[in-house]
């Protein structure tokens, strides 16, 4: 019995940060909304329980975040934050390209080419505003965190495209670009097969660069 309260109180757990991460990360919650559980229980039809557990571990991807006495909210998008997760952006994935550029095999690079090439293309073709450009955005600089073996870096560079995917939803209708280039992401492949690392962290912080929302 204690097994199966468990397992139910798991699920319930799960269906509730579903749903409230889907809710954030389409706008349905907005940056800096307050997360009233009453409320929040009501809309994913579980108890208050389950929701405070997912609140939790939504708050460890940092896109909640709880304030002392006065409850929990989606992280606020200010210029502050968004300078300070890009400095640590770029902090990571530099070393990111770093460690991968002496360790990934010419297949390897070969199936991320793939990638960047497709991300190039729907760049210059203005295809950036739904889901598949962020989805493969996502998933190849993921892969190259993955390719390091280095779980604090896969962890870190998580949480902040998670960040990148709510400033997304607030800014999306004004949102500064920088000029892209044509090779904007093919140019980390030909960074990664100079296999020096020097050179790939720099090709990757102009690619940060240019991949900026604010200036």
């Amino acid at each position: 019995m204690l097994i199966e309260i468990e397992d139910d109180f798991r699920s319930s757990s799960d269906k509730a940060y579903e749903k409230i991460f889907d809710m954030i990360l389409t706008g349905q919650l907005k940056p800096g909304e307050k997360l009233i559980r009453r409320k929040l229980a009501e809309k994913t039809g579980v108890s208050t329980i389950p929701v405070m557990e997912a609140l939790l571990r939504l708050e460890a991807l940092g896109i909640v975040e709880s304030i002392p006495y006065r409850g929990s909210r989606v992280v606020p998008i200010t210029k502050e934050k968004v300078r300070d997760w890009y400095a640590l952006r770029e902090a990571i994935e530099c070393q990111v390209m770093r460690i991968i550029t002496r360790t990934l095999t010419e297949d390897e690079i070969a199936d991320l080419e793939k990638l960047a090439n497709k991300l190039d293309a729907m760049e210059q073709a203005g295809d950036t505003e739904g889901e598949e450009f962020w989805e493969l955005h996502f998933e190849m600089h993921m892969i190259m965190a993955r390719k390091t073996g280095h779980q604090s870096l896969i962890d870190s560079l998580h949480r902040i495209n998670l960040f990148r995917l709510l400033q997304r939803a607030q800014y999306s209708a004004t949102e500064h670009k920088n000029q892209i280039p044509k090779d904007n992401h093919h140019c980390l492949i030909d960074a990664l097969r100079t296999r020096d690392p020097l050179i790939a962290e720099e090709v990757m912080r102009e690619h940060i660069y240019h991949s900026g929302i604010l200036s």
